[in-house]
């Protein structure tokens, strides 16, 4: 049986176009911003939250002055005219769980990538801000990329009628400009180079690729690659991650009756 890869046509709509229909944007990008609550240290330090919330806009107060009262730690007195203000298409407060951001700025994502669609999920902040917590997560707090992969499970198991699925993936980390496997023991050993397919555009020569049946594997193979991580104490953060993941997920489908292939 000869298999062939499949151009990927664009469709006219998909659900993540819809969604993004749906919220007025120009462009197929969501950007949301999630609101870290105080840790440890900050409450200790009786620090406070000069954020404001105001539905899609983030006000950010400038004190001038601190005269706090014996009963309040909050700032008496606030600059007003410096308040700095930023508009996002979704904002969370401290107290919203993984899950809930997740439904509103990726869950979209998946029924477009079964699709043929490229997805990227980026997190960007300053060192203690909650990236690894919010992607990765833990067992009793699954991370983005847990149930990006959950769901992306239970949608190709209602089309295994239609068409035989595979999903492998692979987990880097770049420290120092360099590329190093978070997936084997050894991965620290041998630096990786990144290189240009003329298929697939930029790869990672090298990279291992685990096939991955259910979403406890990806969970475990997350938690064993966290710890091949570099990290080093900070002011902000007691283990902070000193580098940037990169977790990529390959999904590949052989029409049952066409016998093609589609990446």
């Amino acid at each position: 049986m000869q298999i062939k890869k499949k151009k990927i046509q664009p469709k006219k709509t998909n659900q993540a176009k819809e969604f993004l229909s749906k919220e007025h944007h120009d462009s197929n990008m969501v950007v949301a911003v999630r609101v870290r609550p105080l840790n440890v240290r900050e409450r200790d330090n009786k620090d406070y939250d000069i954020l404001n919330i105001q539905d899609k806009l983030v006000v950010v107060m400038d004190k001038i002055e601190l005269e706090c009262s014996e009963k309040d730690t909050k700032p008496d007195v606030l600059h007003r005219s410096k308040e700095l203000r930023y508009f996002f298409d979704r904002i969370f407060p401290k107290n919203v769980q993984t899950l809930e951001v997740y439904e509103n700025t990726c869950a979209h994502l998946v029924p477009s990538v079964v699709e043929g669609y490229n997805a990227c999920v980026f997190a960007y902040g300053t060192t203690g801000s909650g990236k690894t917590f919010t992607m990765t997560g833990n067992i009793n707090s699954p991370g983005i990329m847990v149930l990006i992969l959950q769901d992306l499970f239970k949608t190709i198991l209602d089309k295994r009628t239609e068409k035989e699925f595979s999903i492998k993936m692979s987990y880097v980390e770049i420290y120092n400009e360099v590329i190093f496997d978070l997936l084997i023991p050894n991965g620290r050993e041998t630096y990786l180079d990144l290189r240009e397919d003329p298929e697939k555009g930029n790869v990672i020569s090298g990279v291992t690729e685990f096939v991955v049946k259910e979403p406890k594997e990806v969970m475990n193979l997350l938690t064993m690659g966290n710890k091949r991580r570099t990290t080093e104490a900070t002011m902000a953060n007691a283990e902070s991650s000193r580098s940037h993941a990169i977790c990529q997920i390959m999904l590949l489908s052989k029409d049952r009756i066409k016998n093609t292939e589609e990446e």
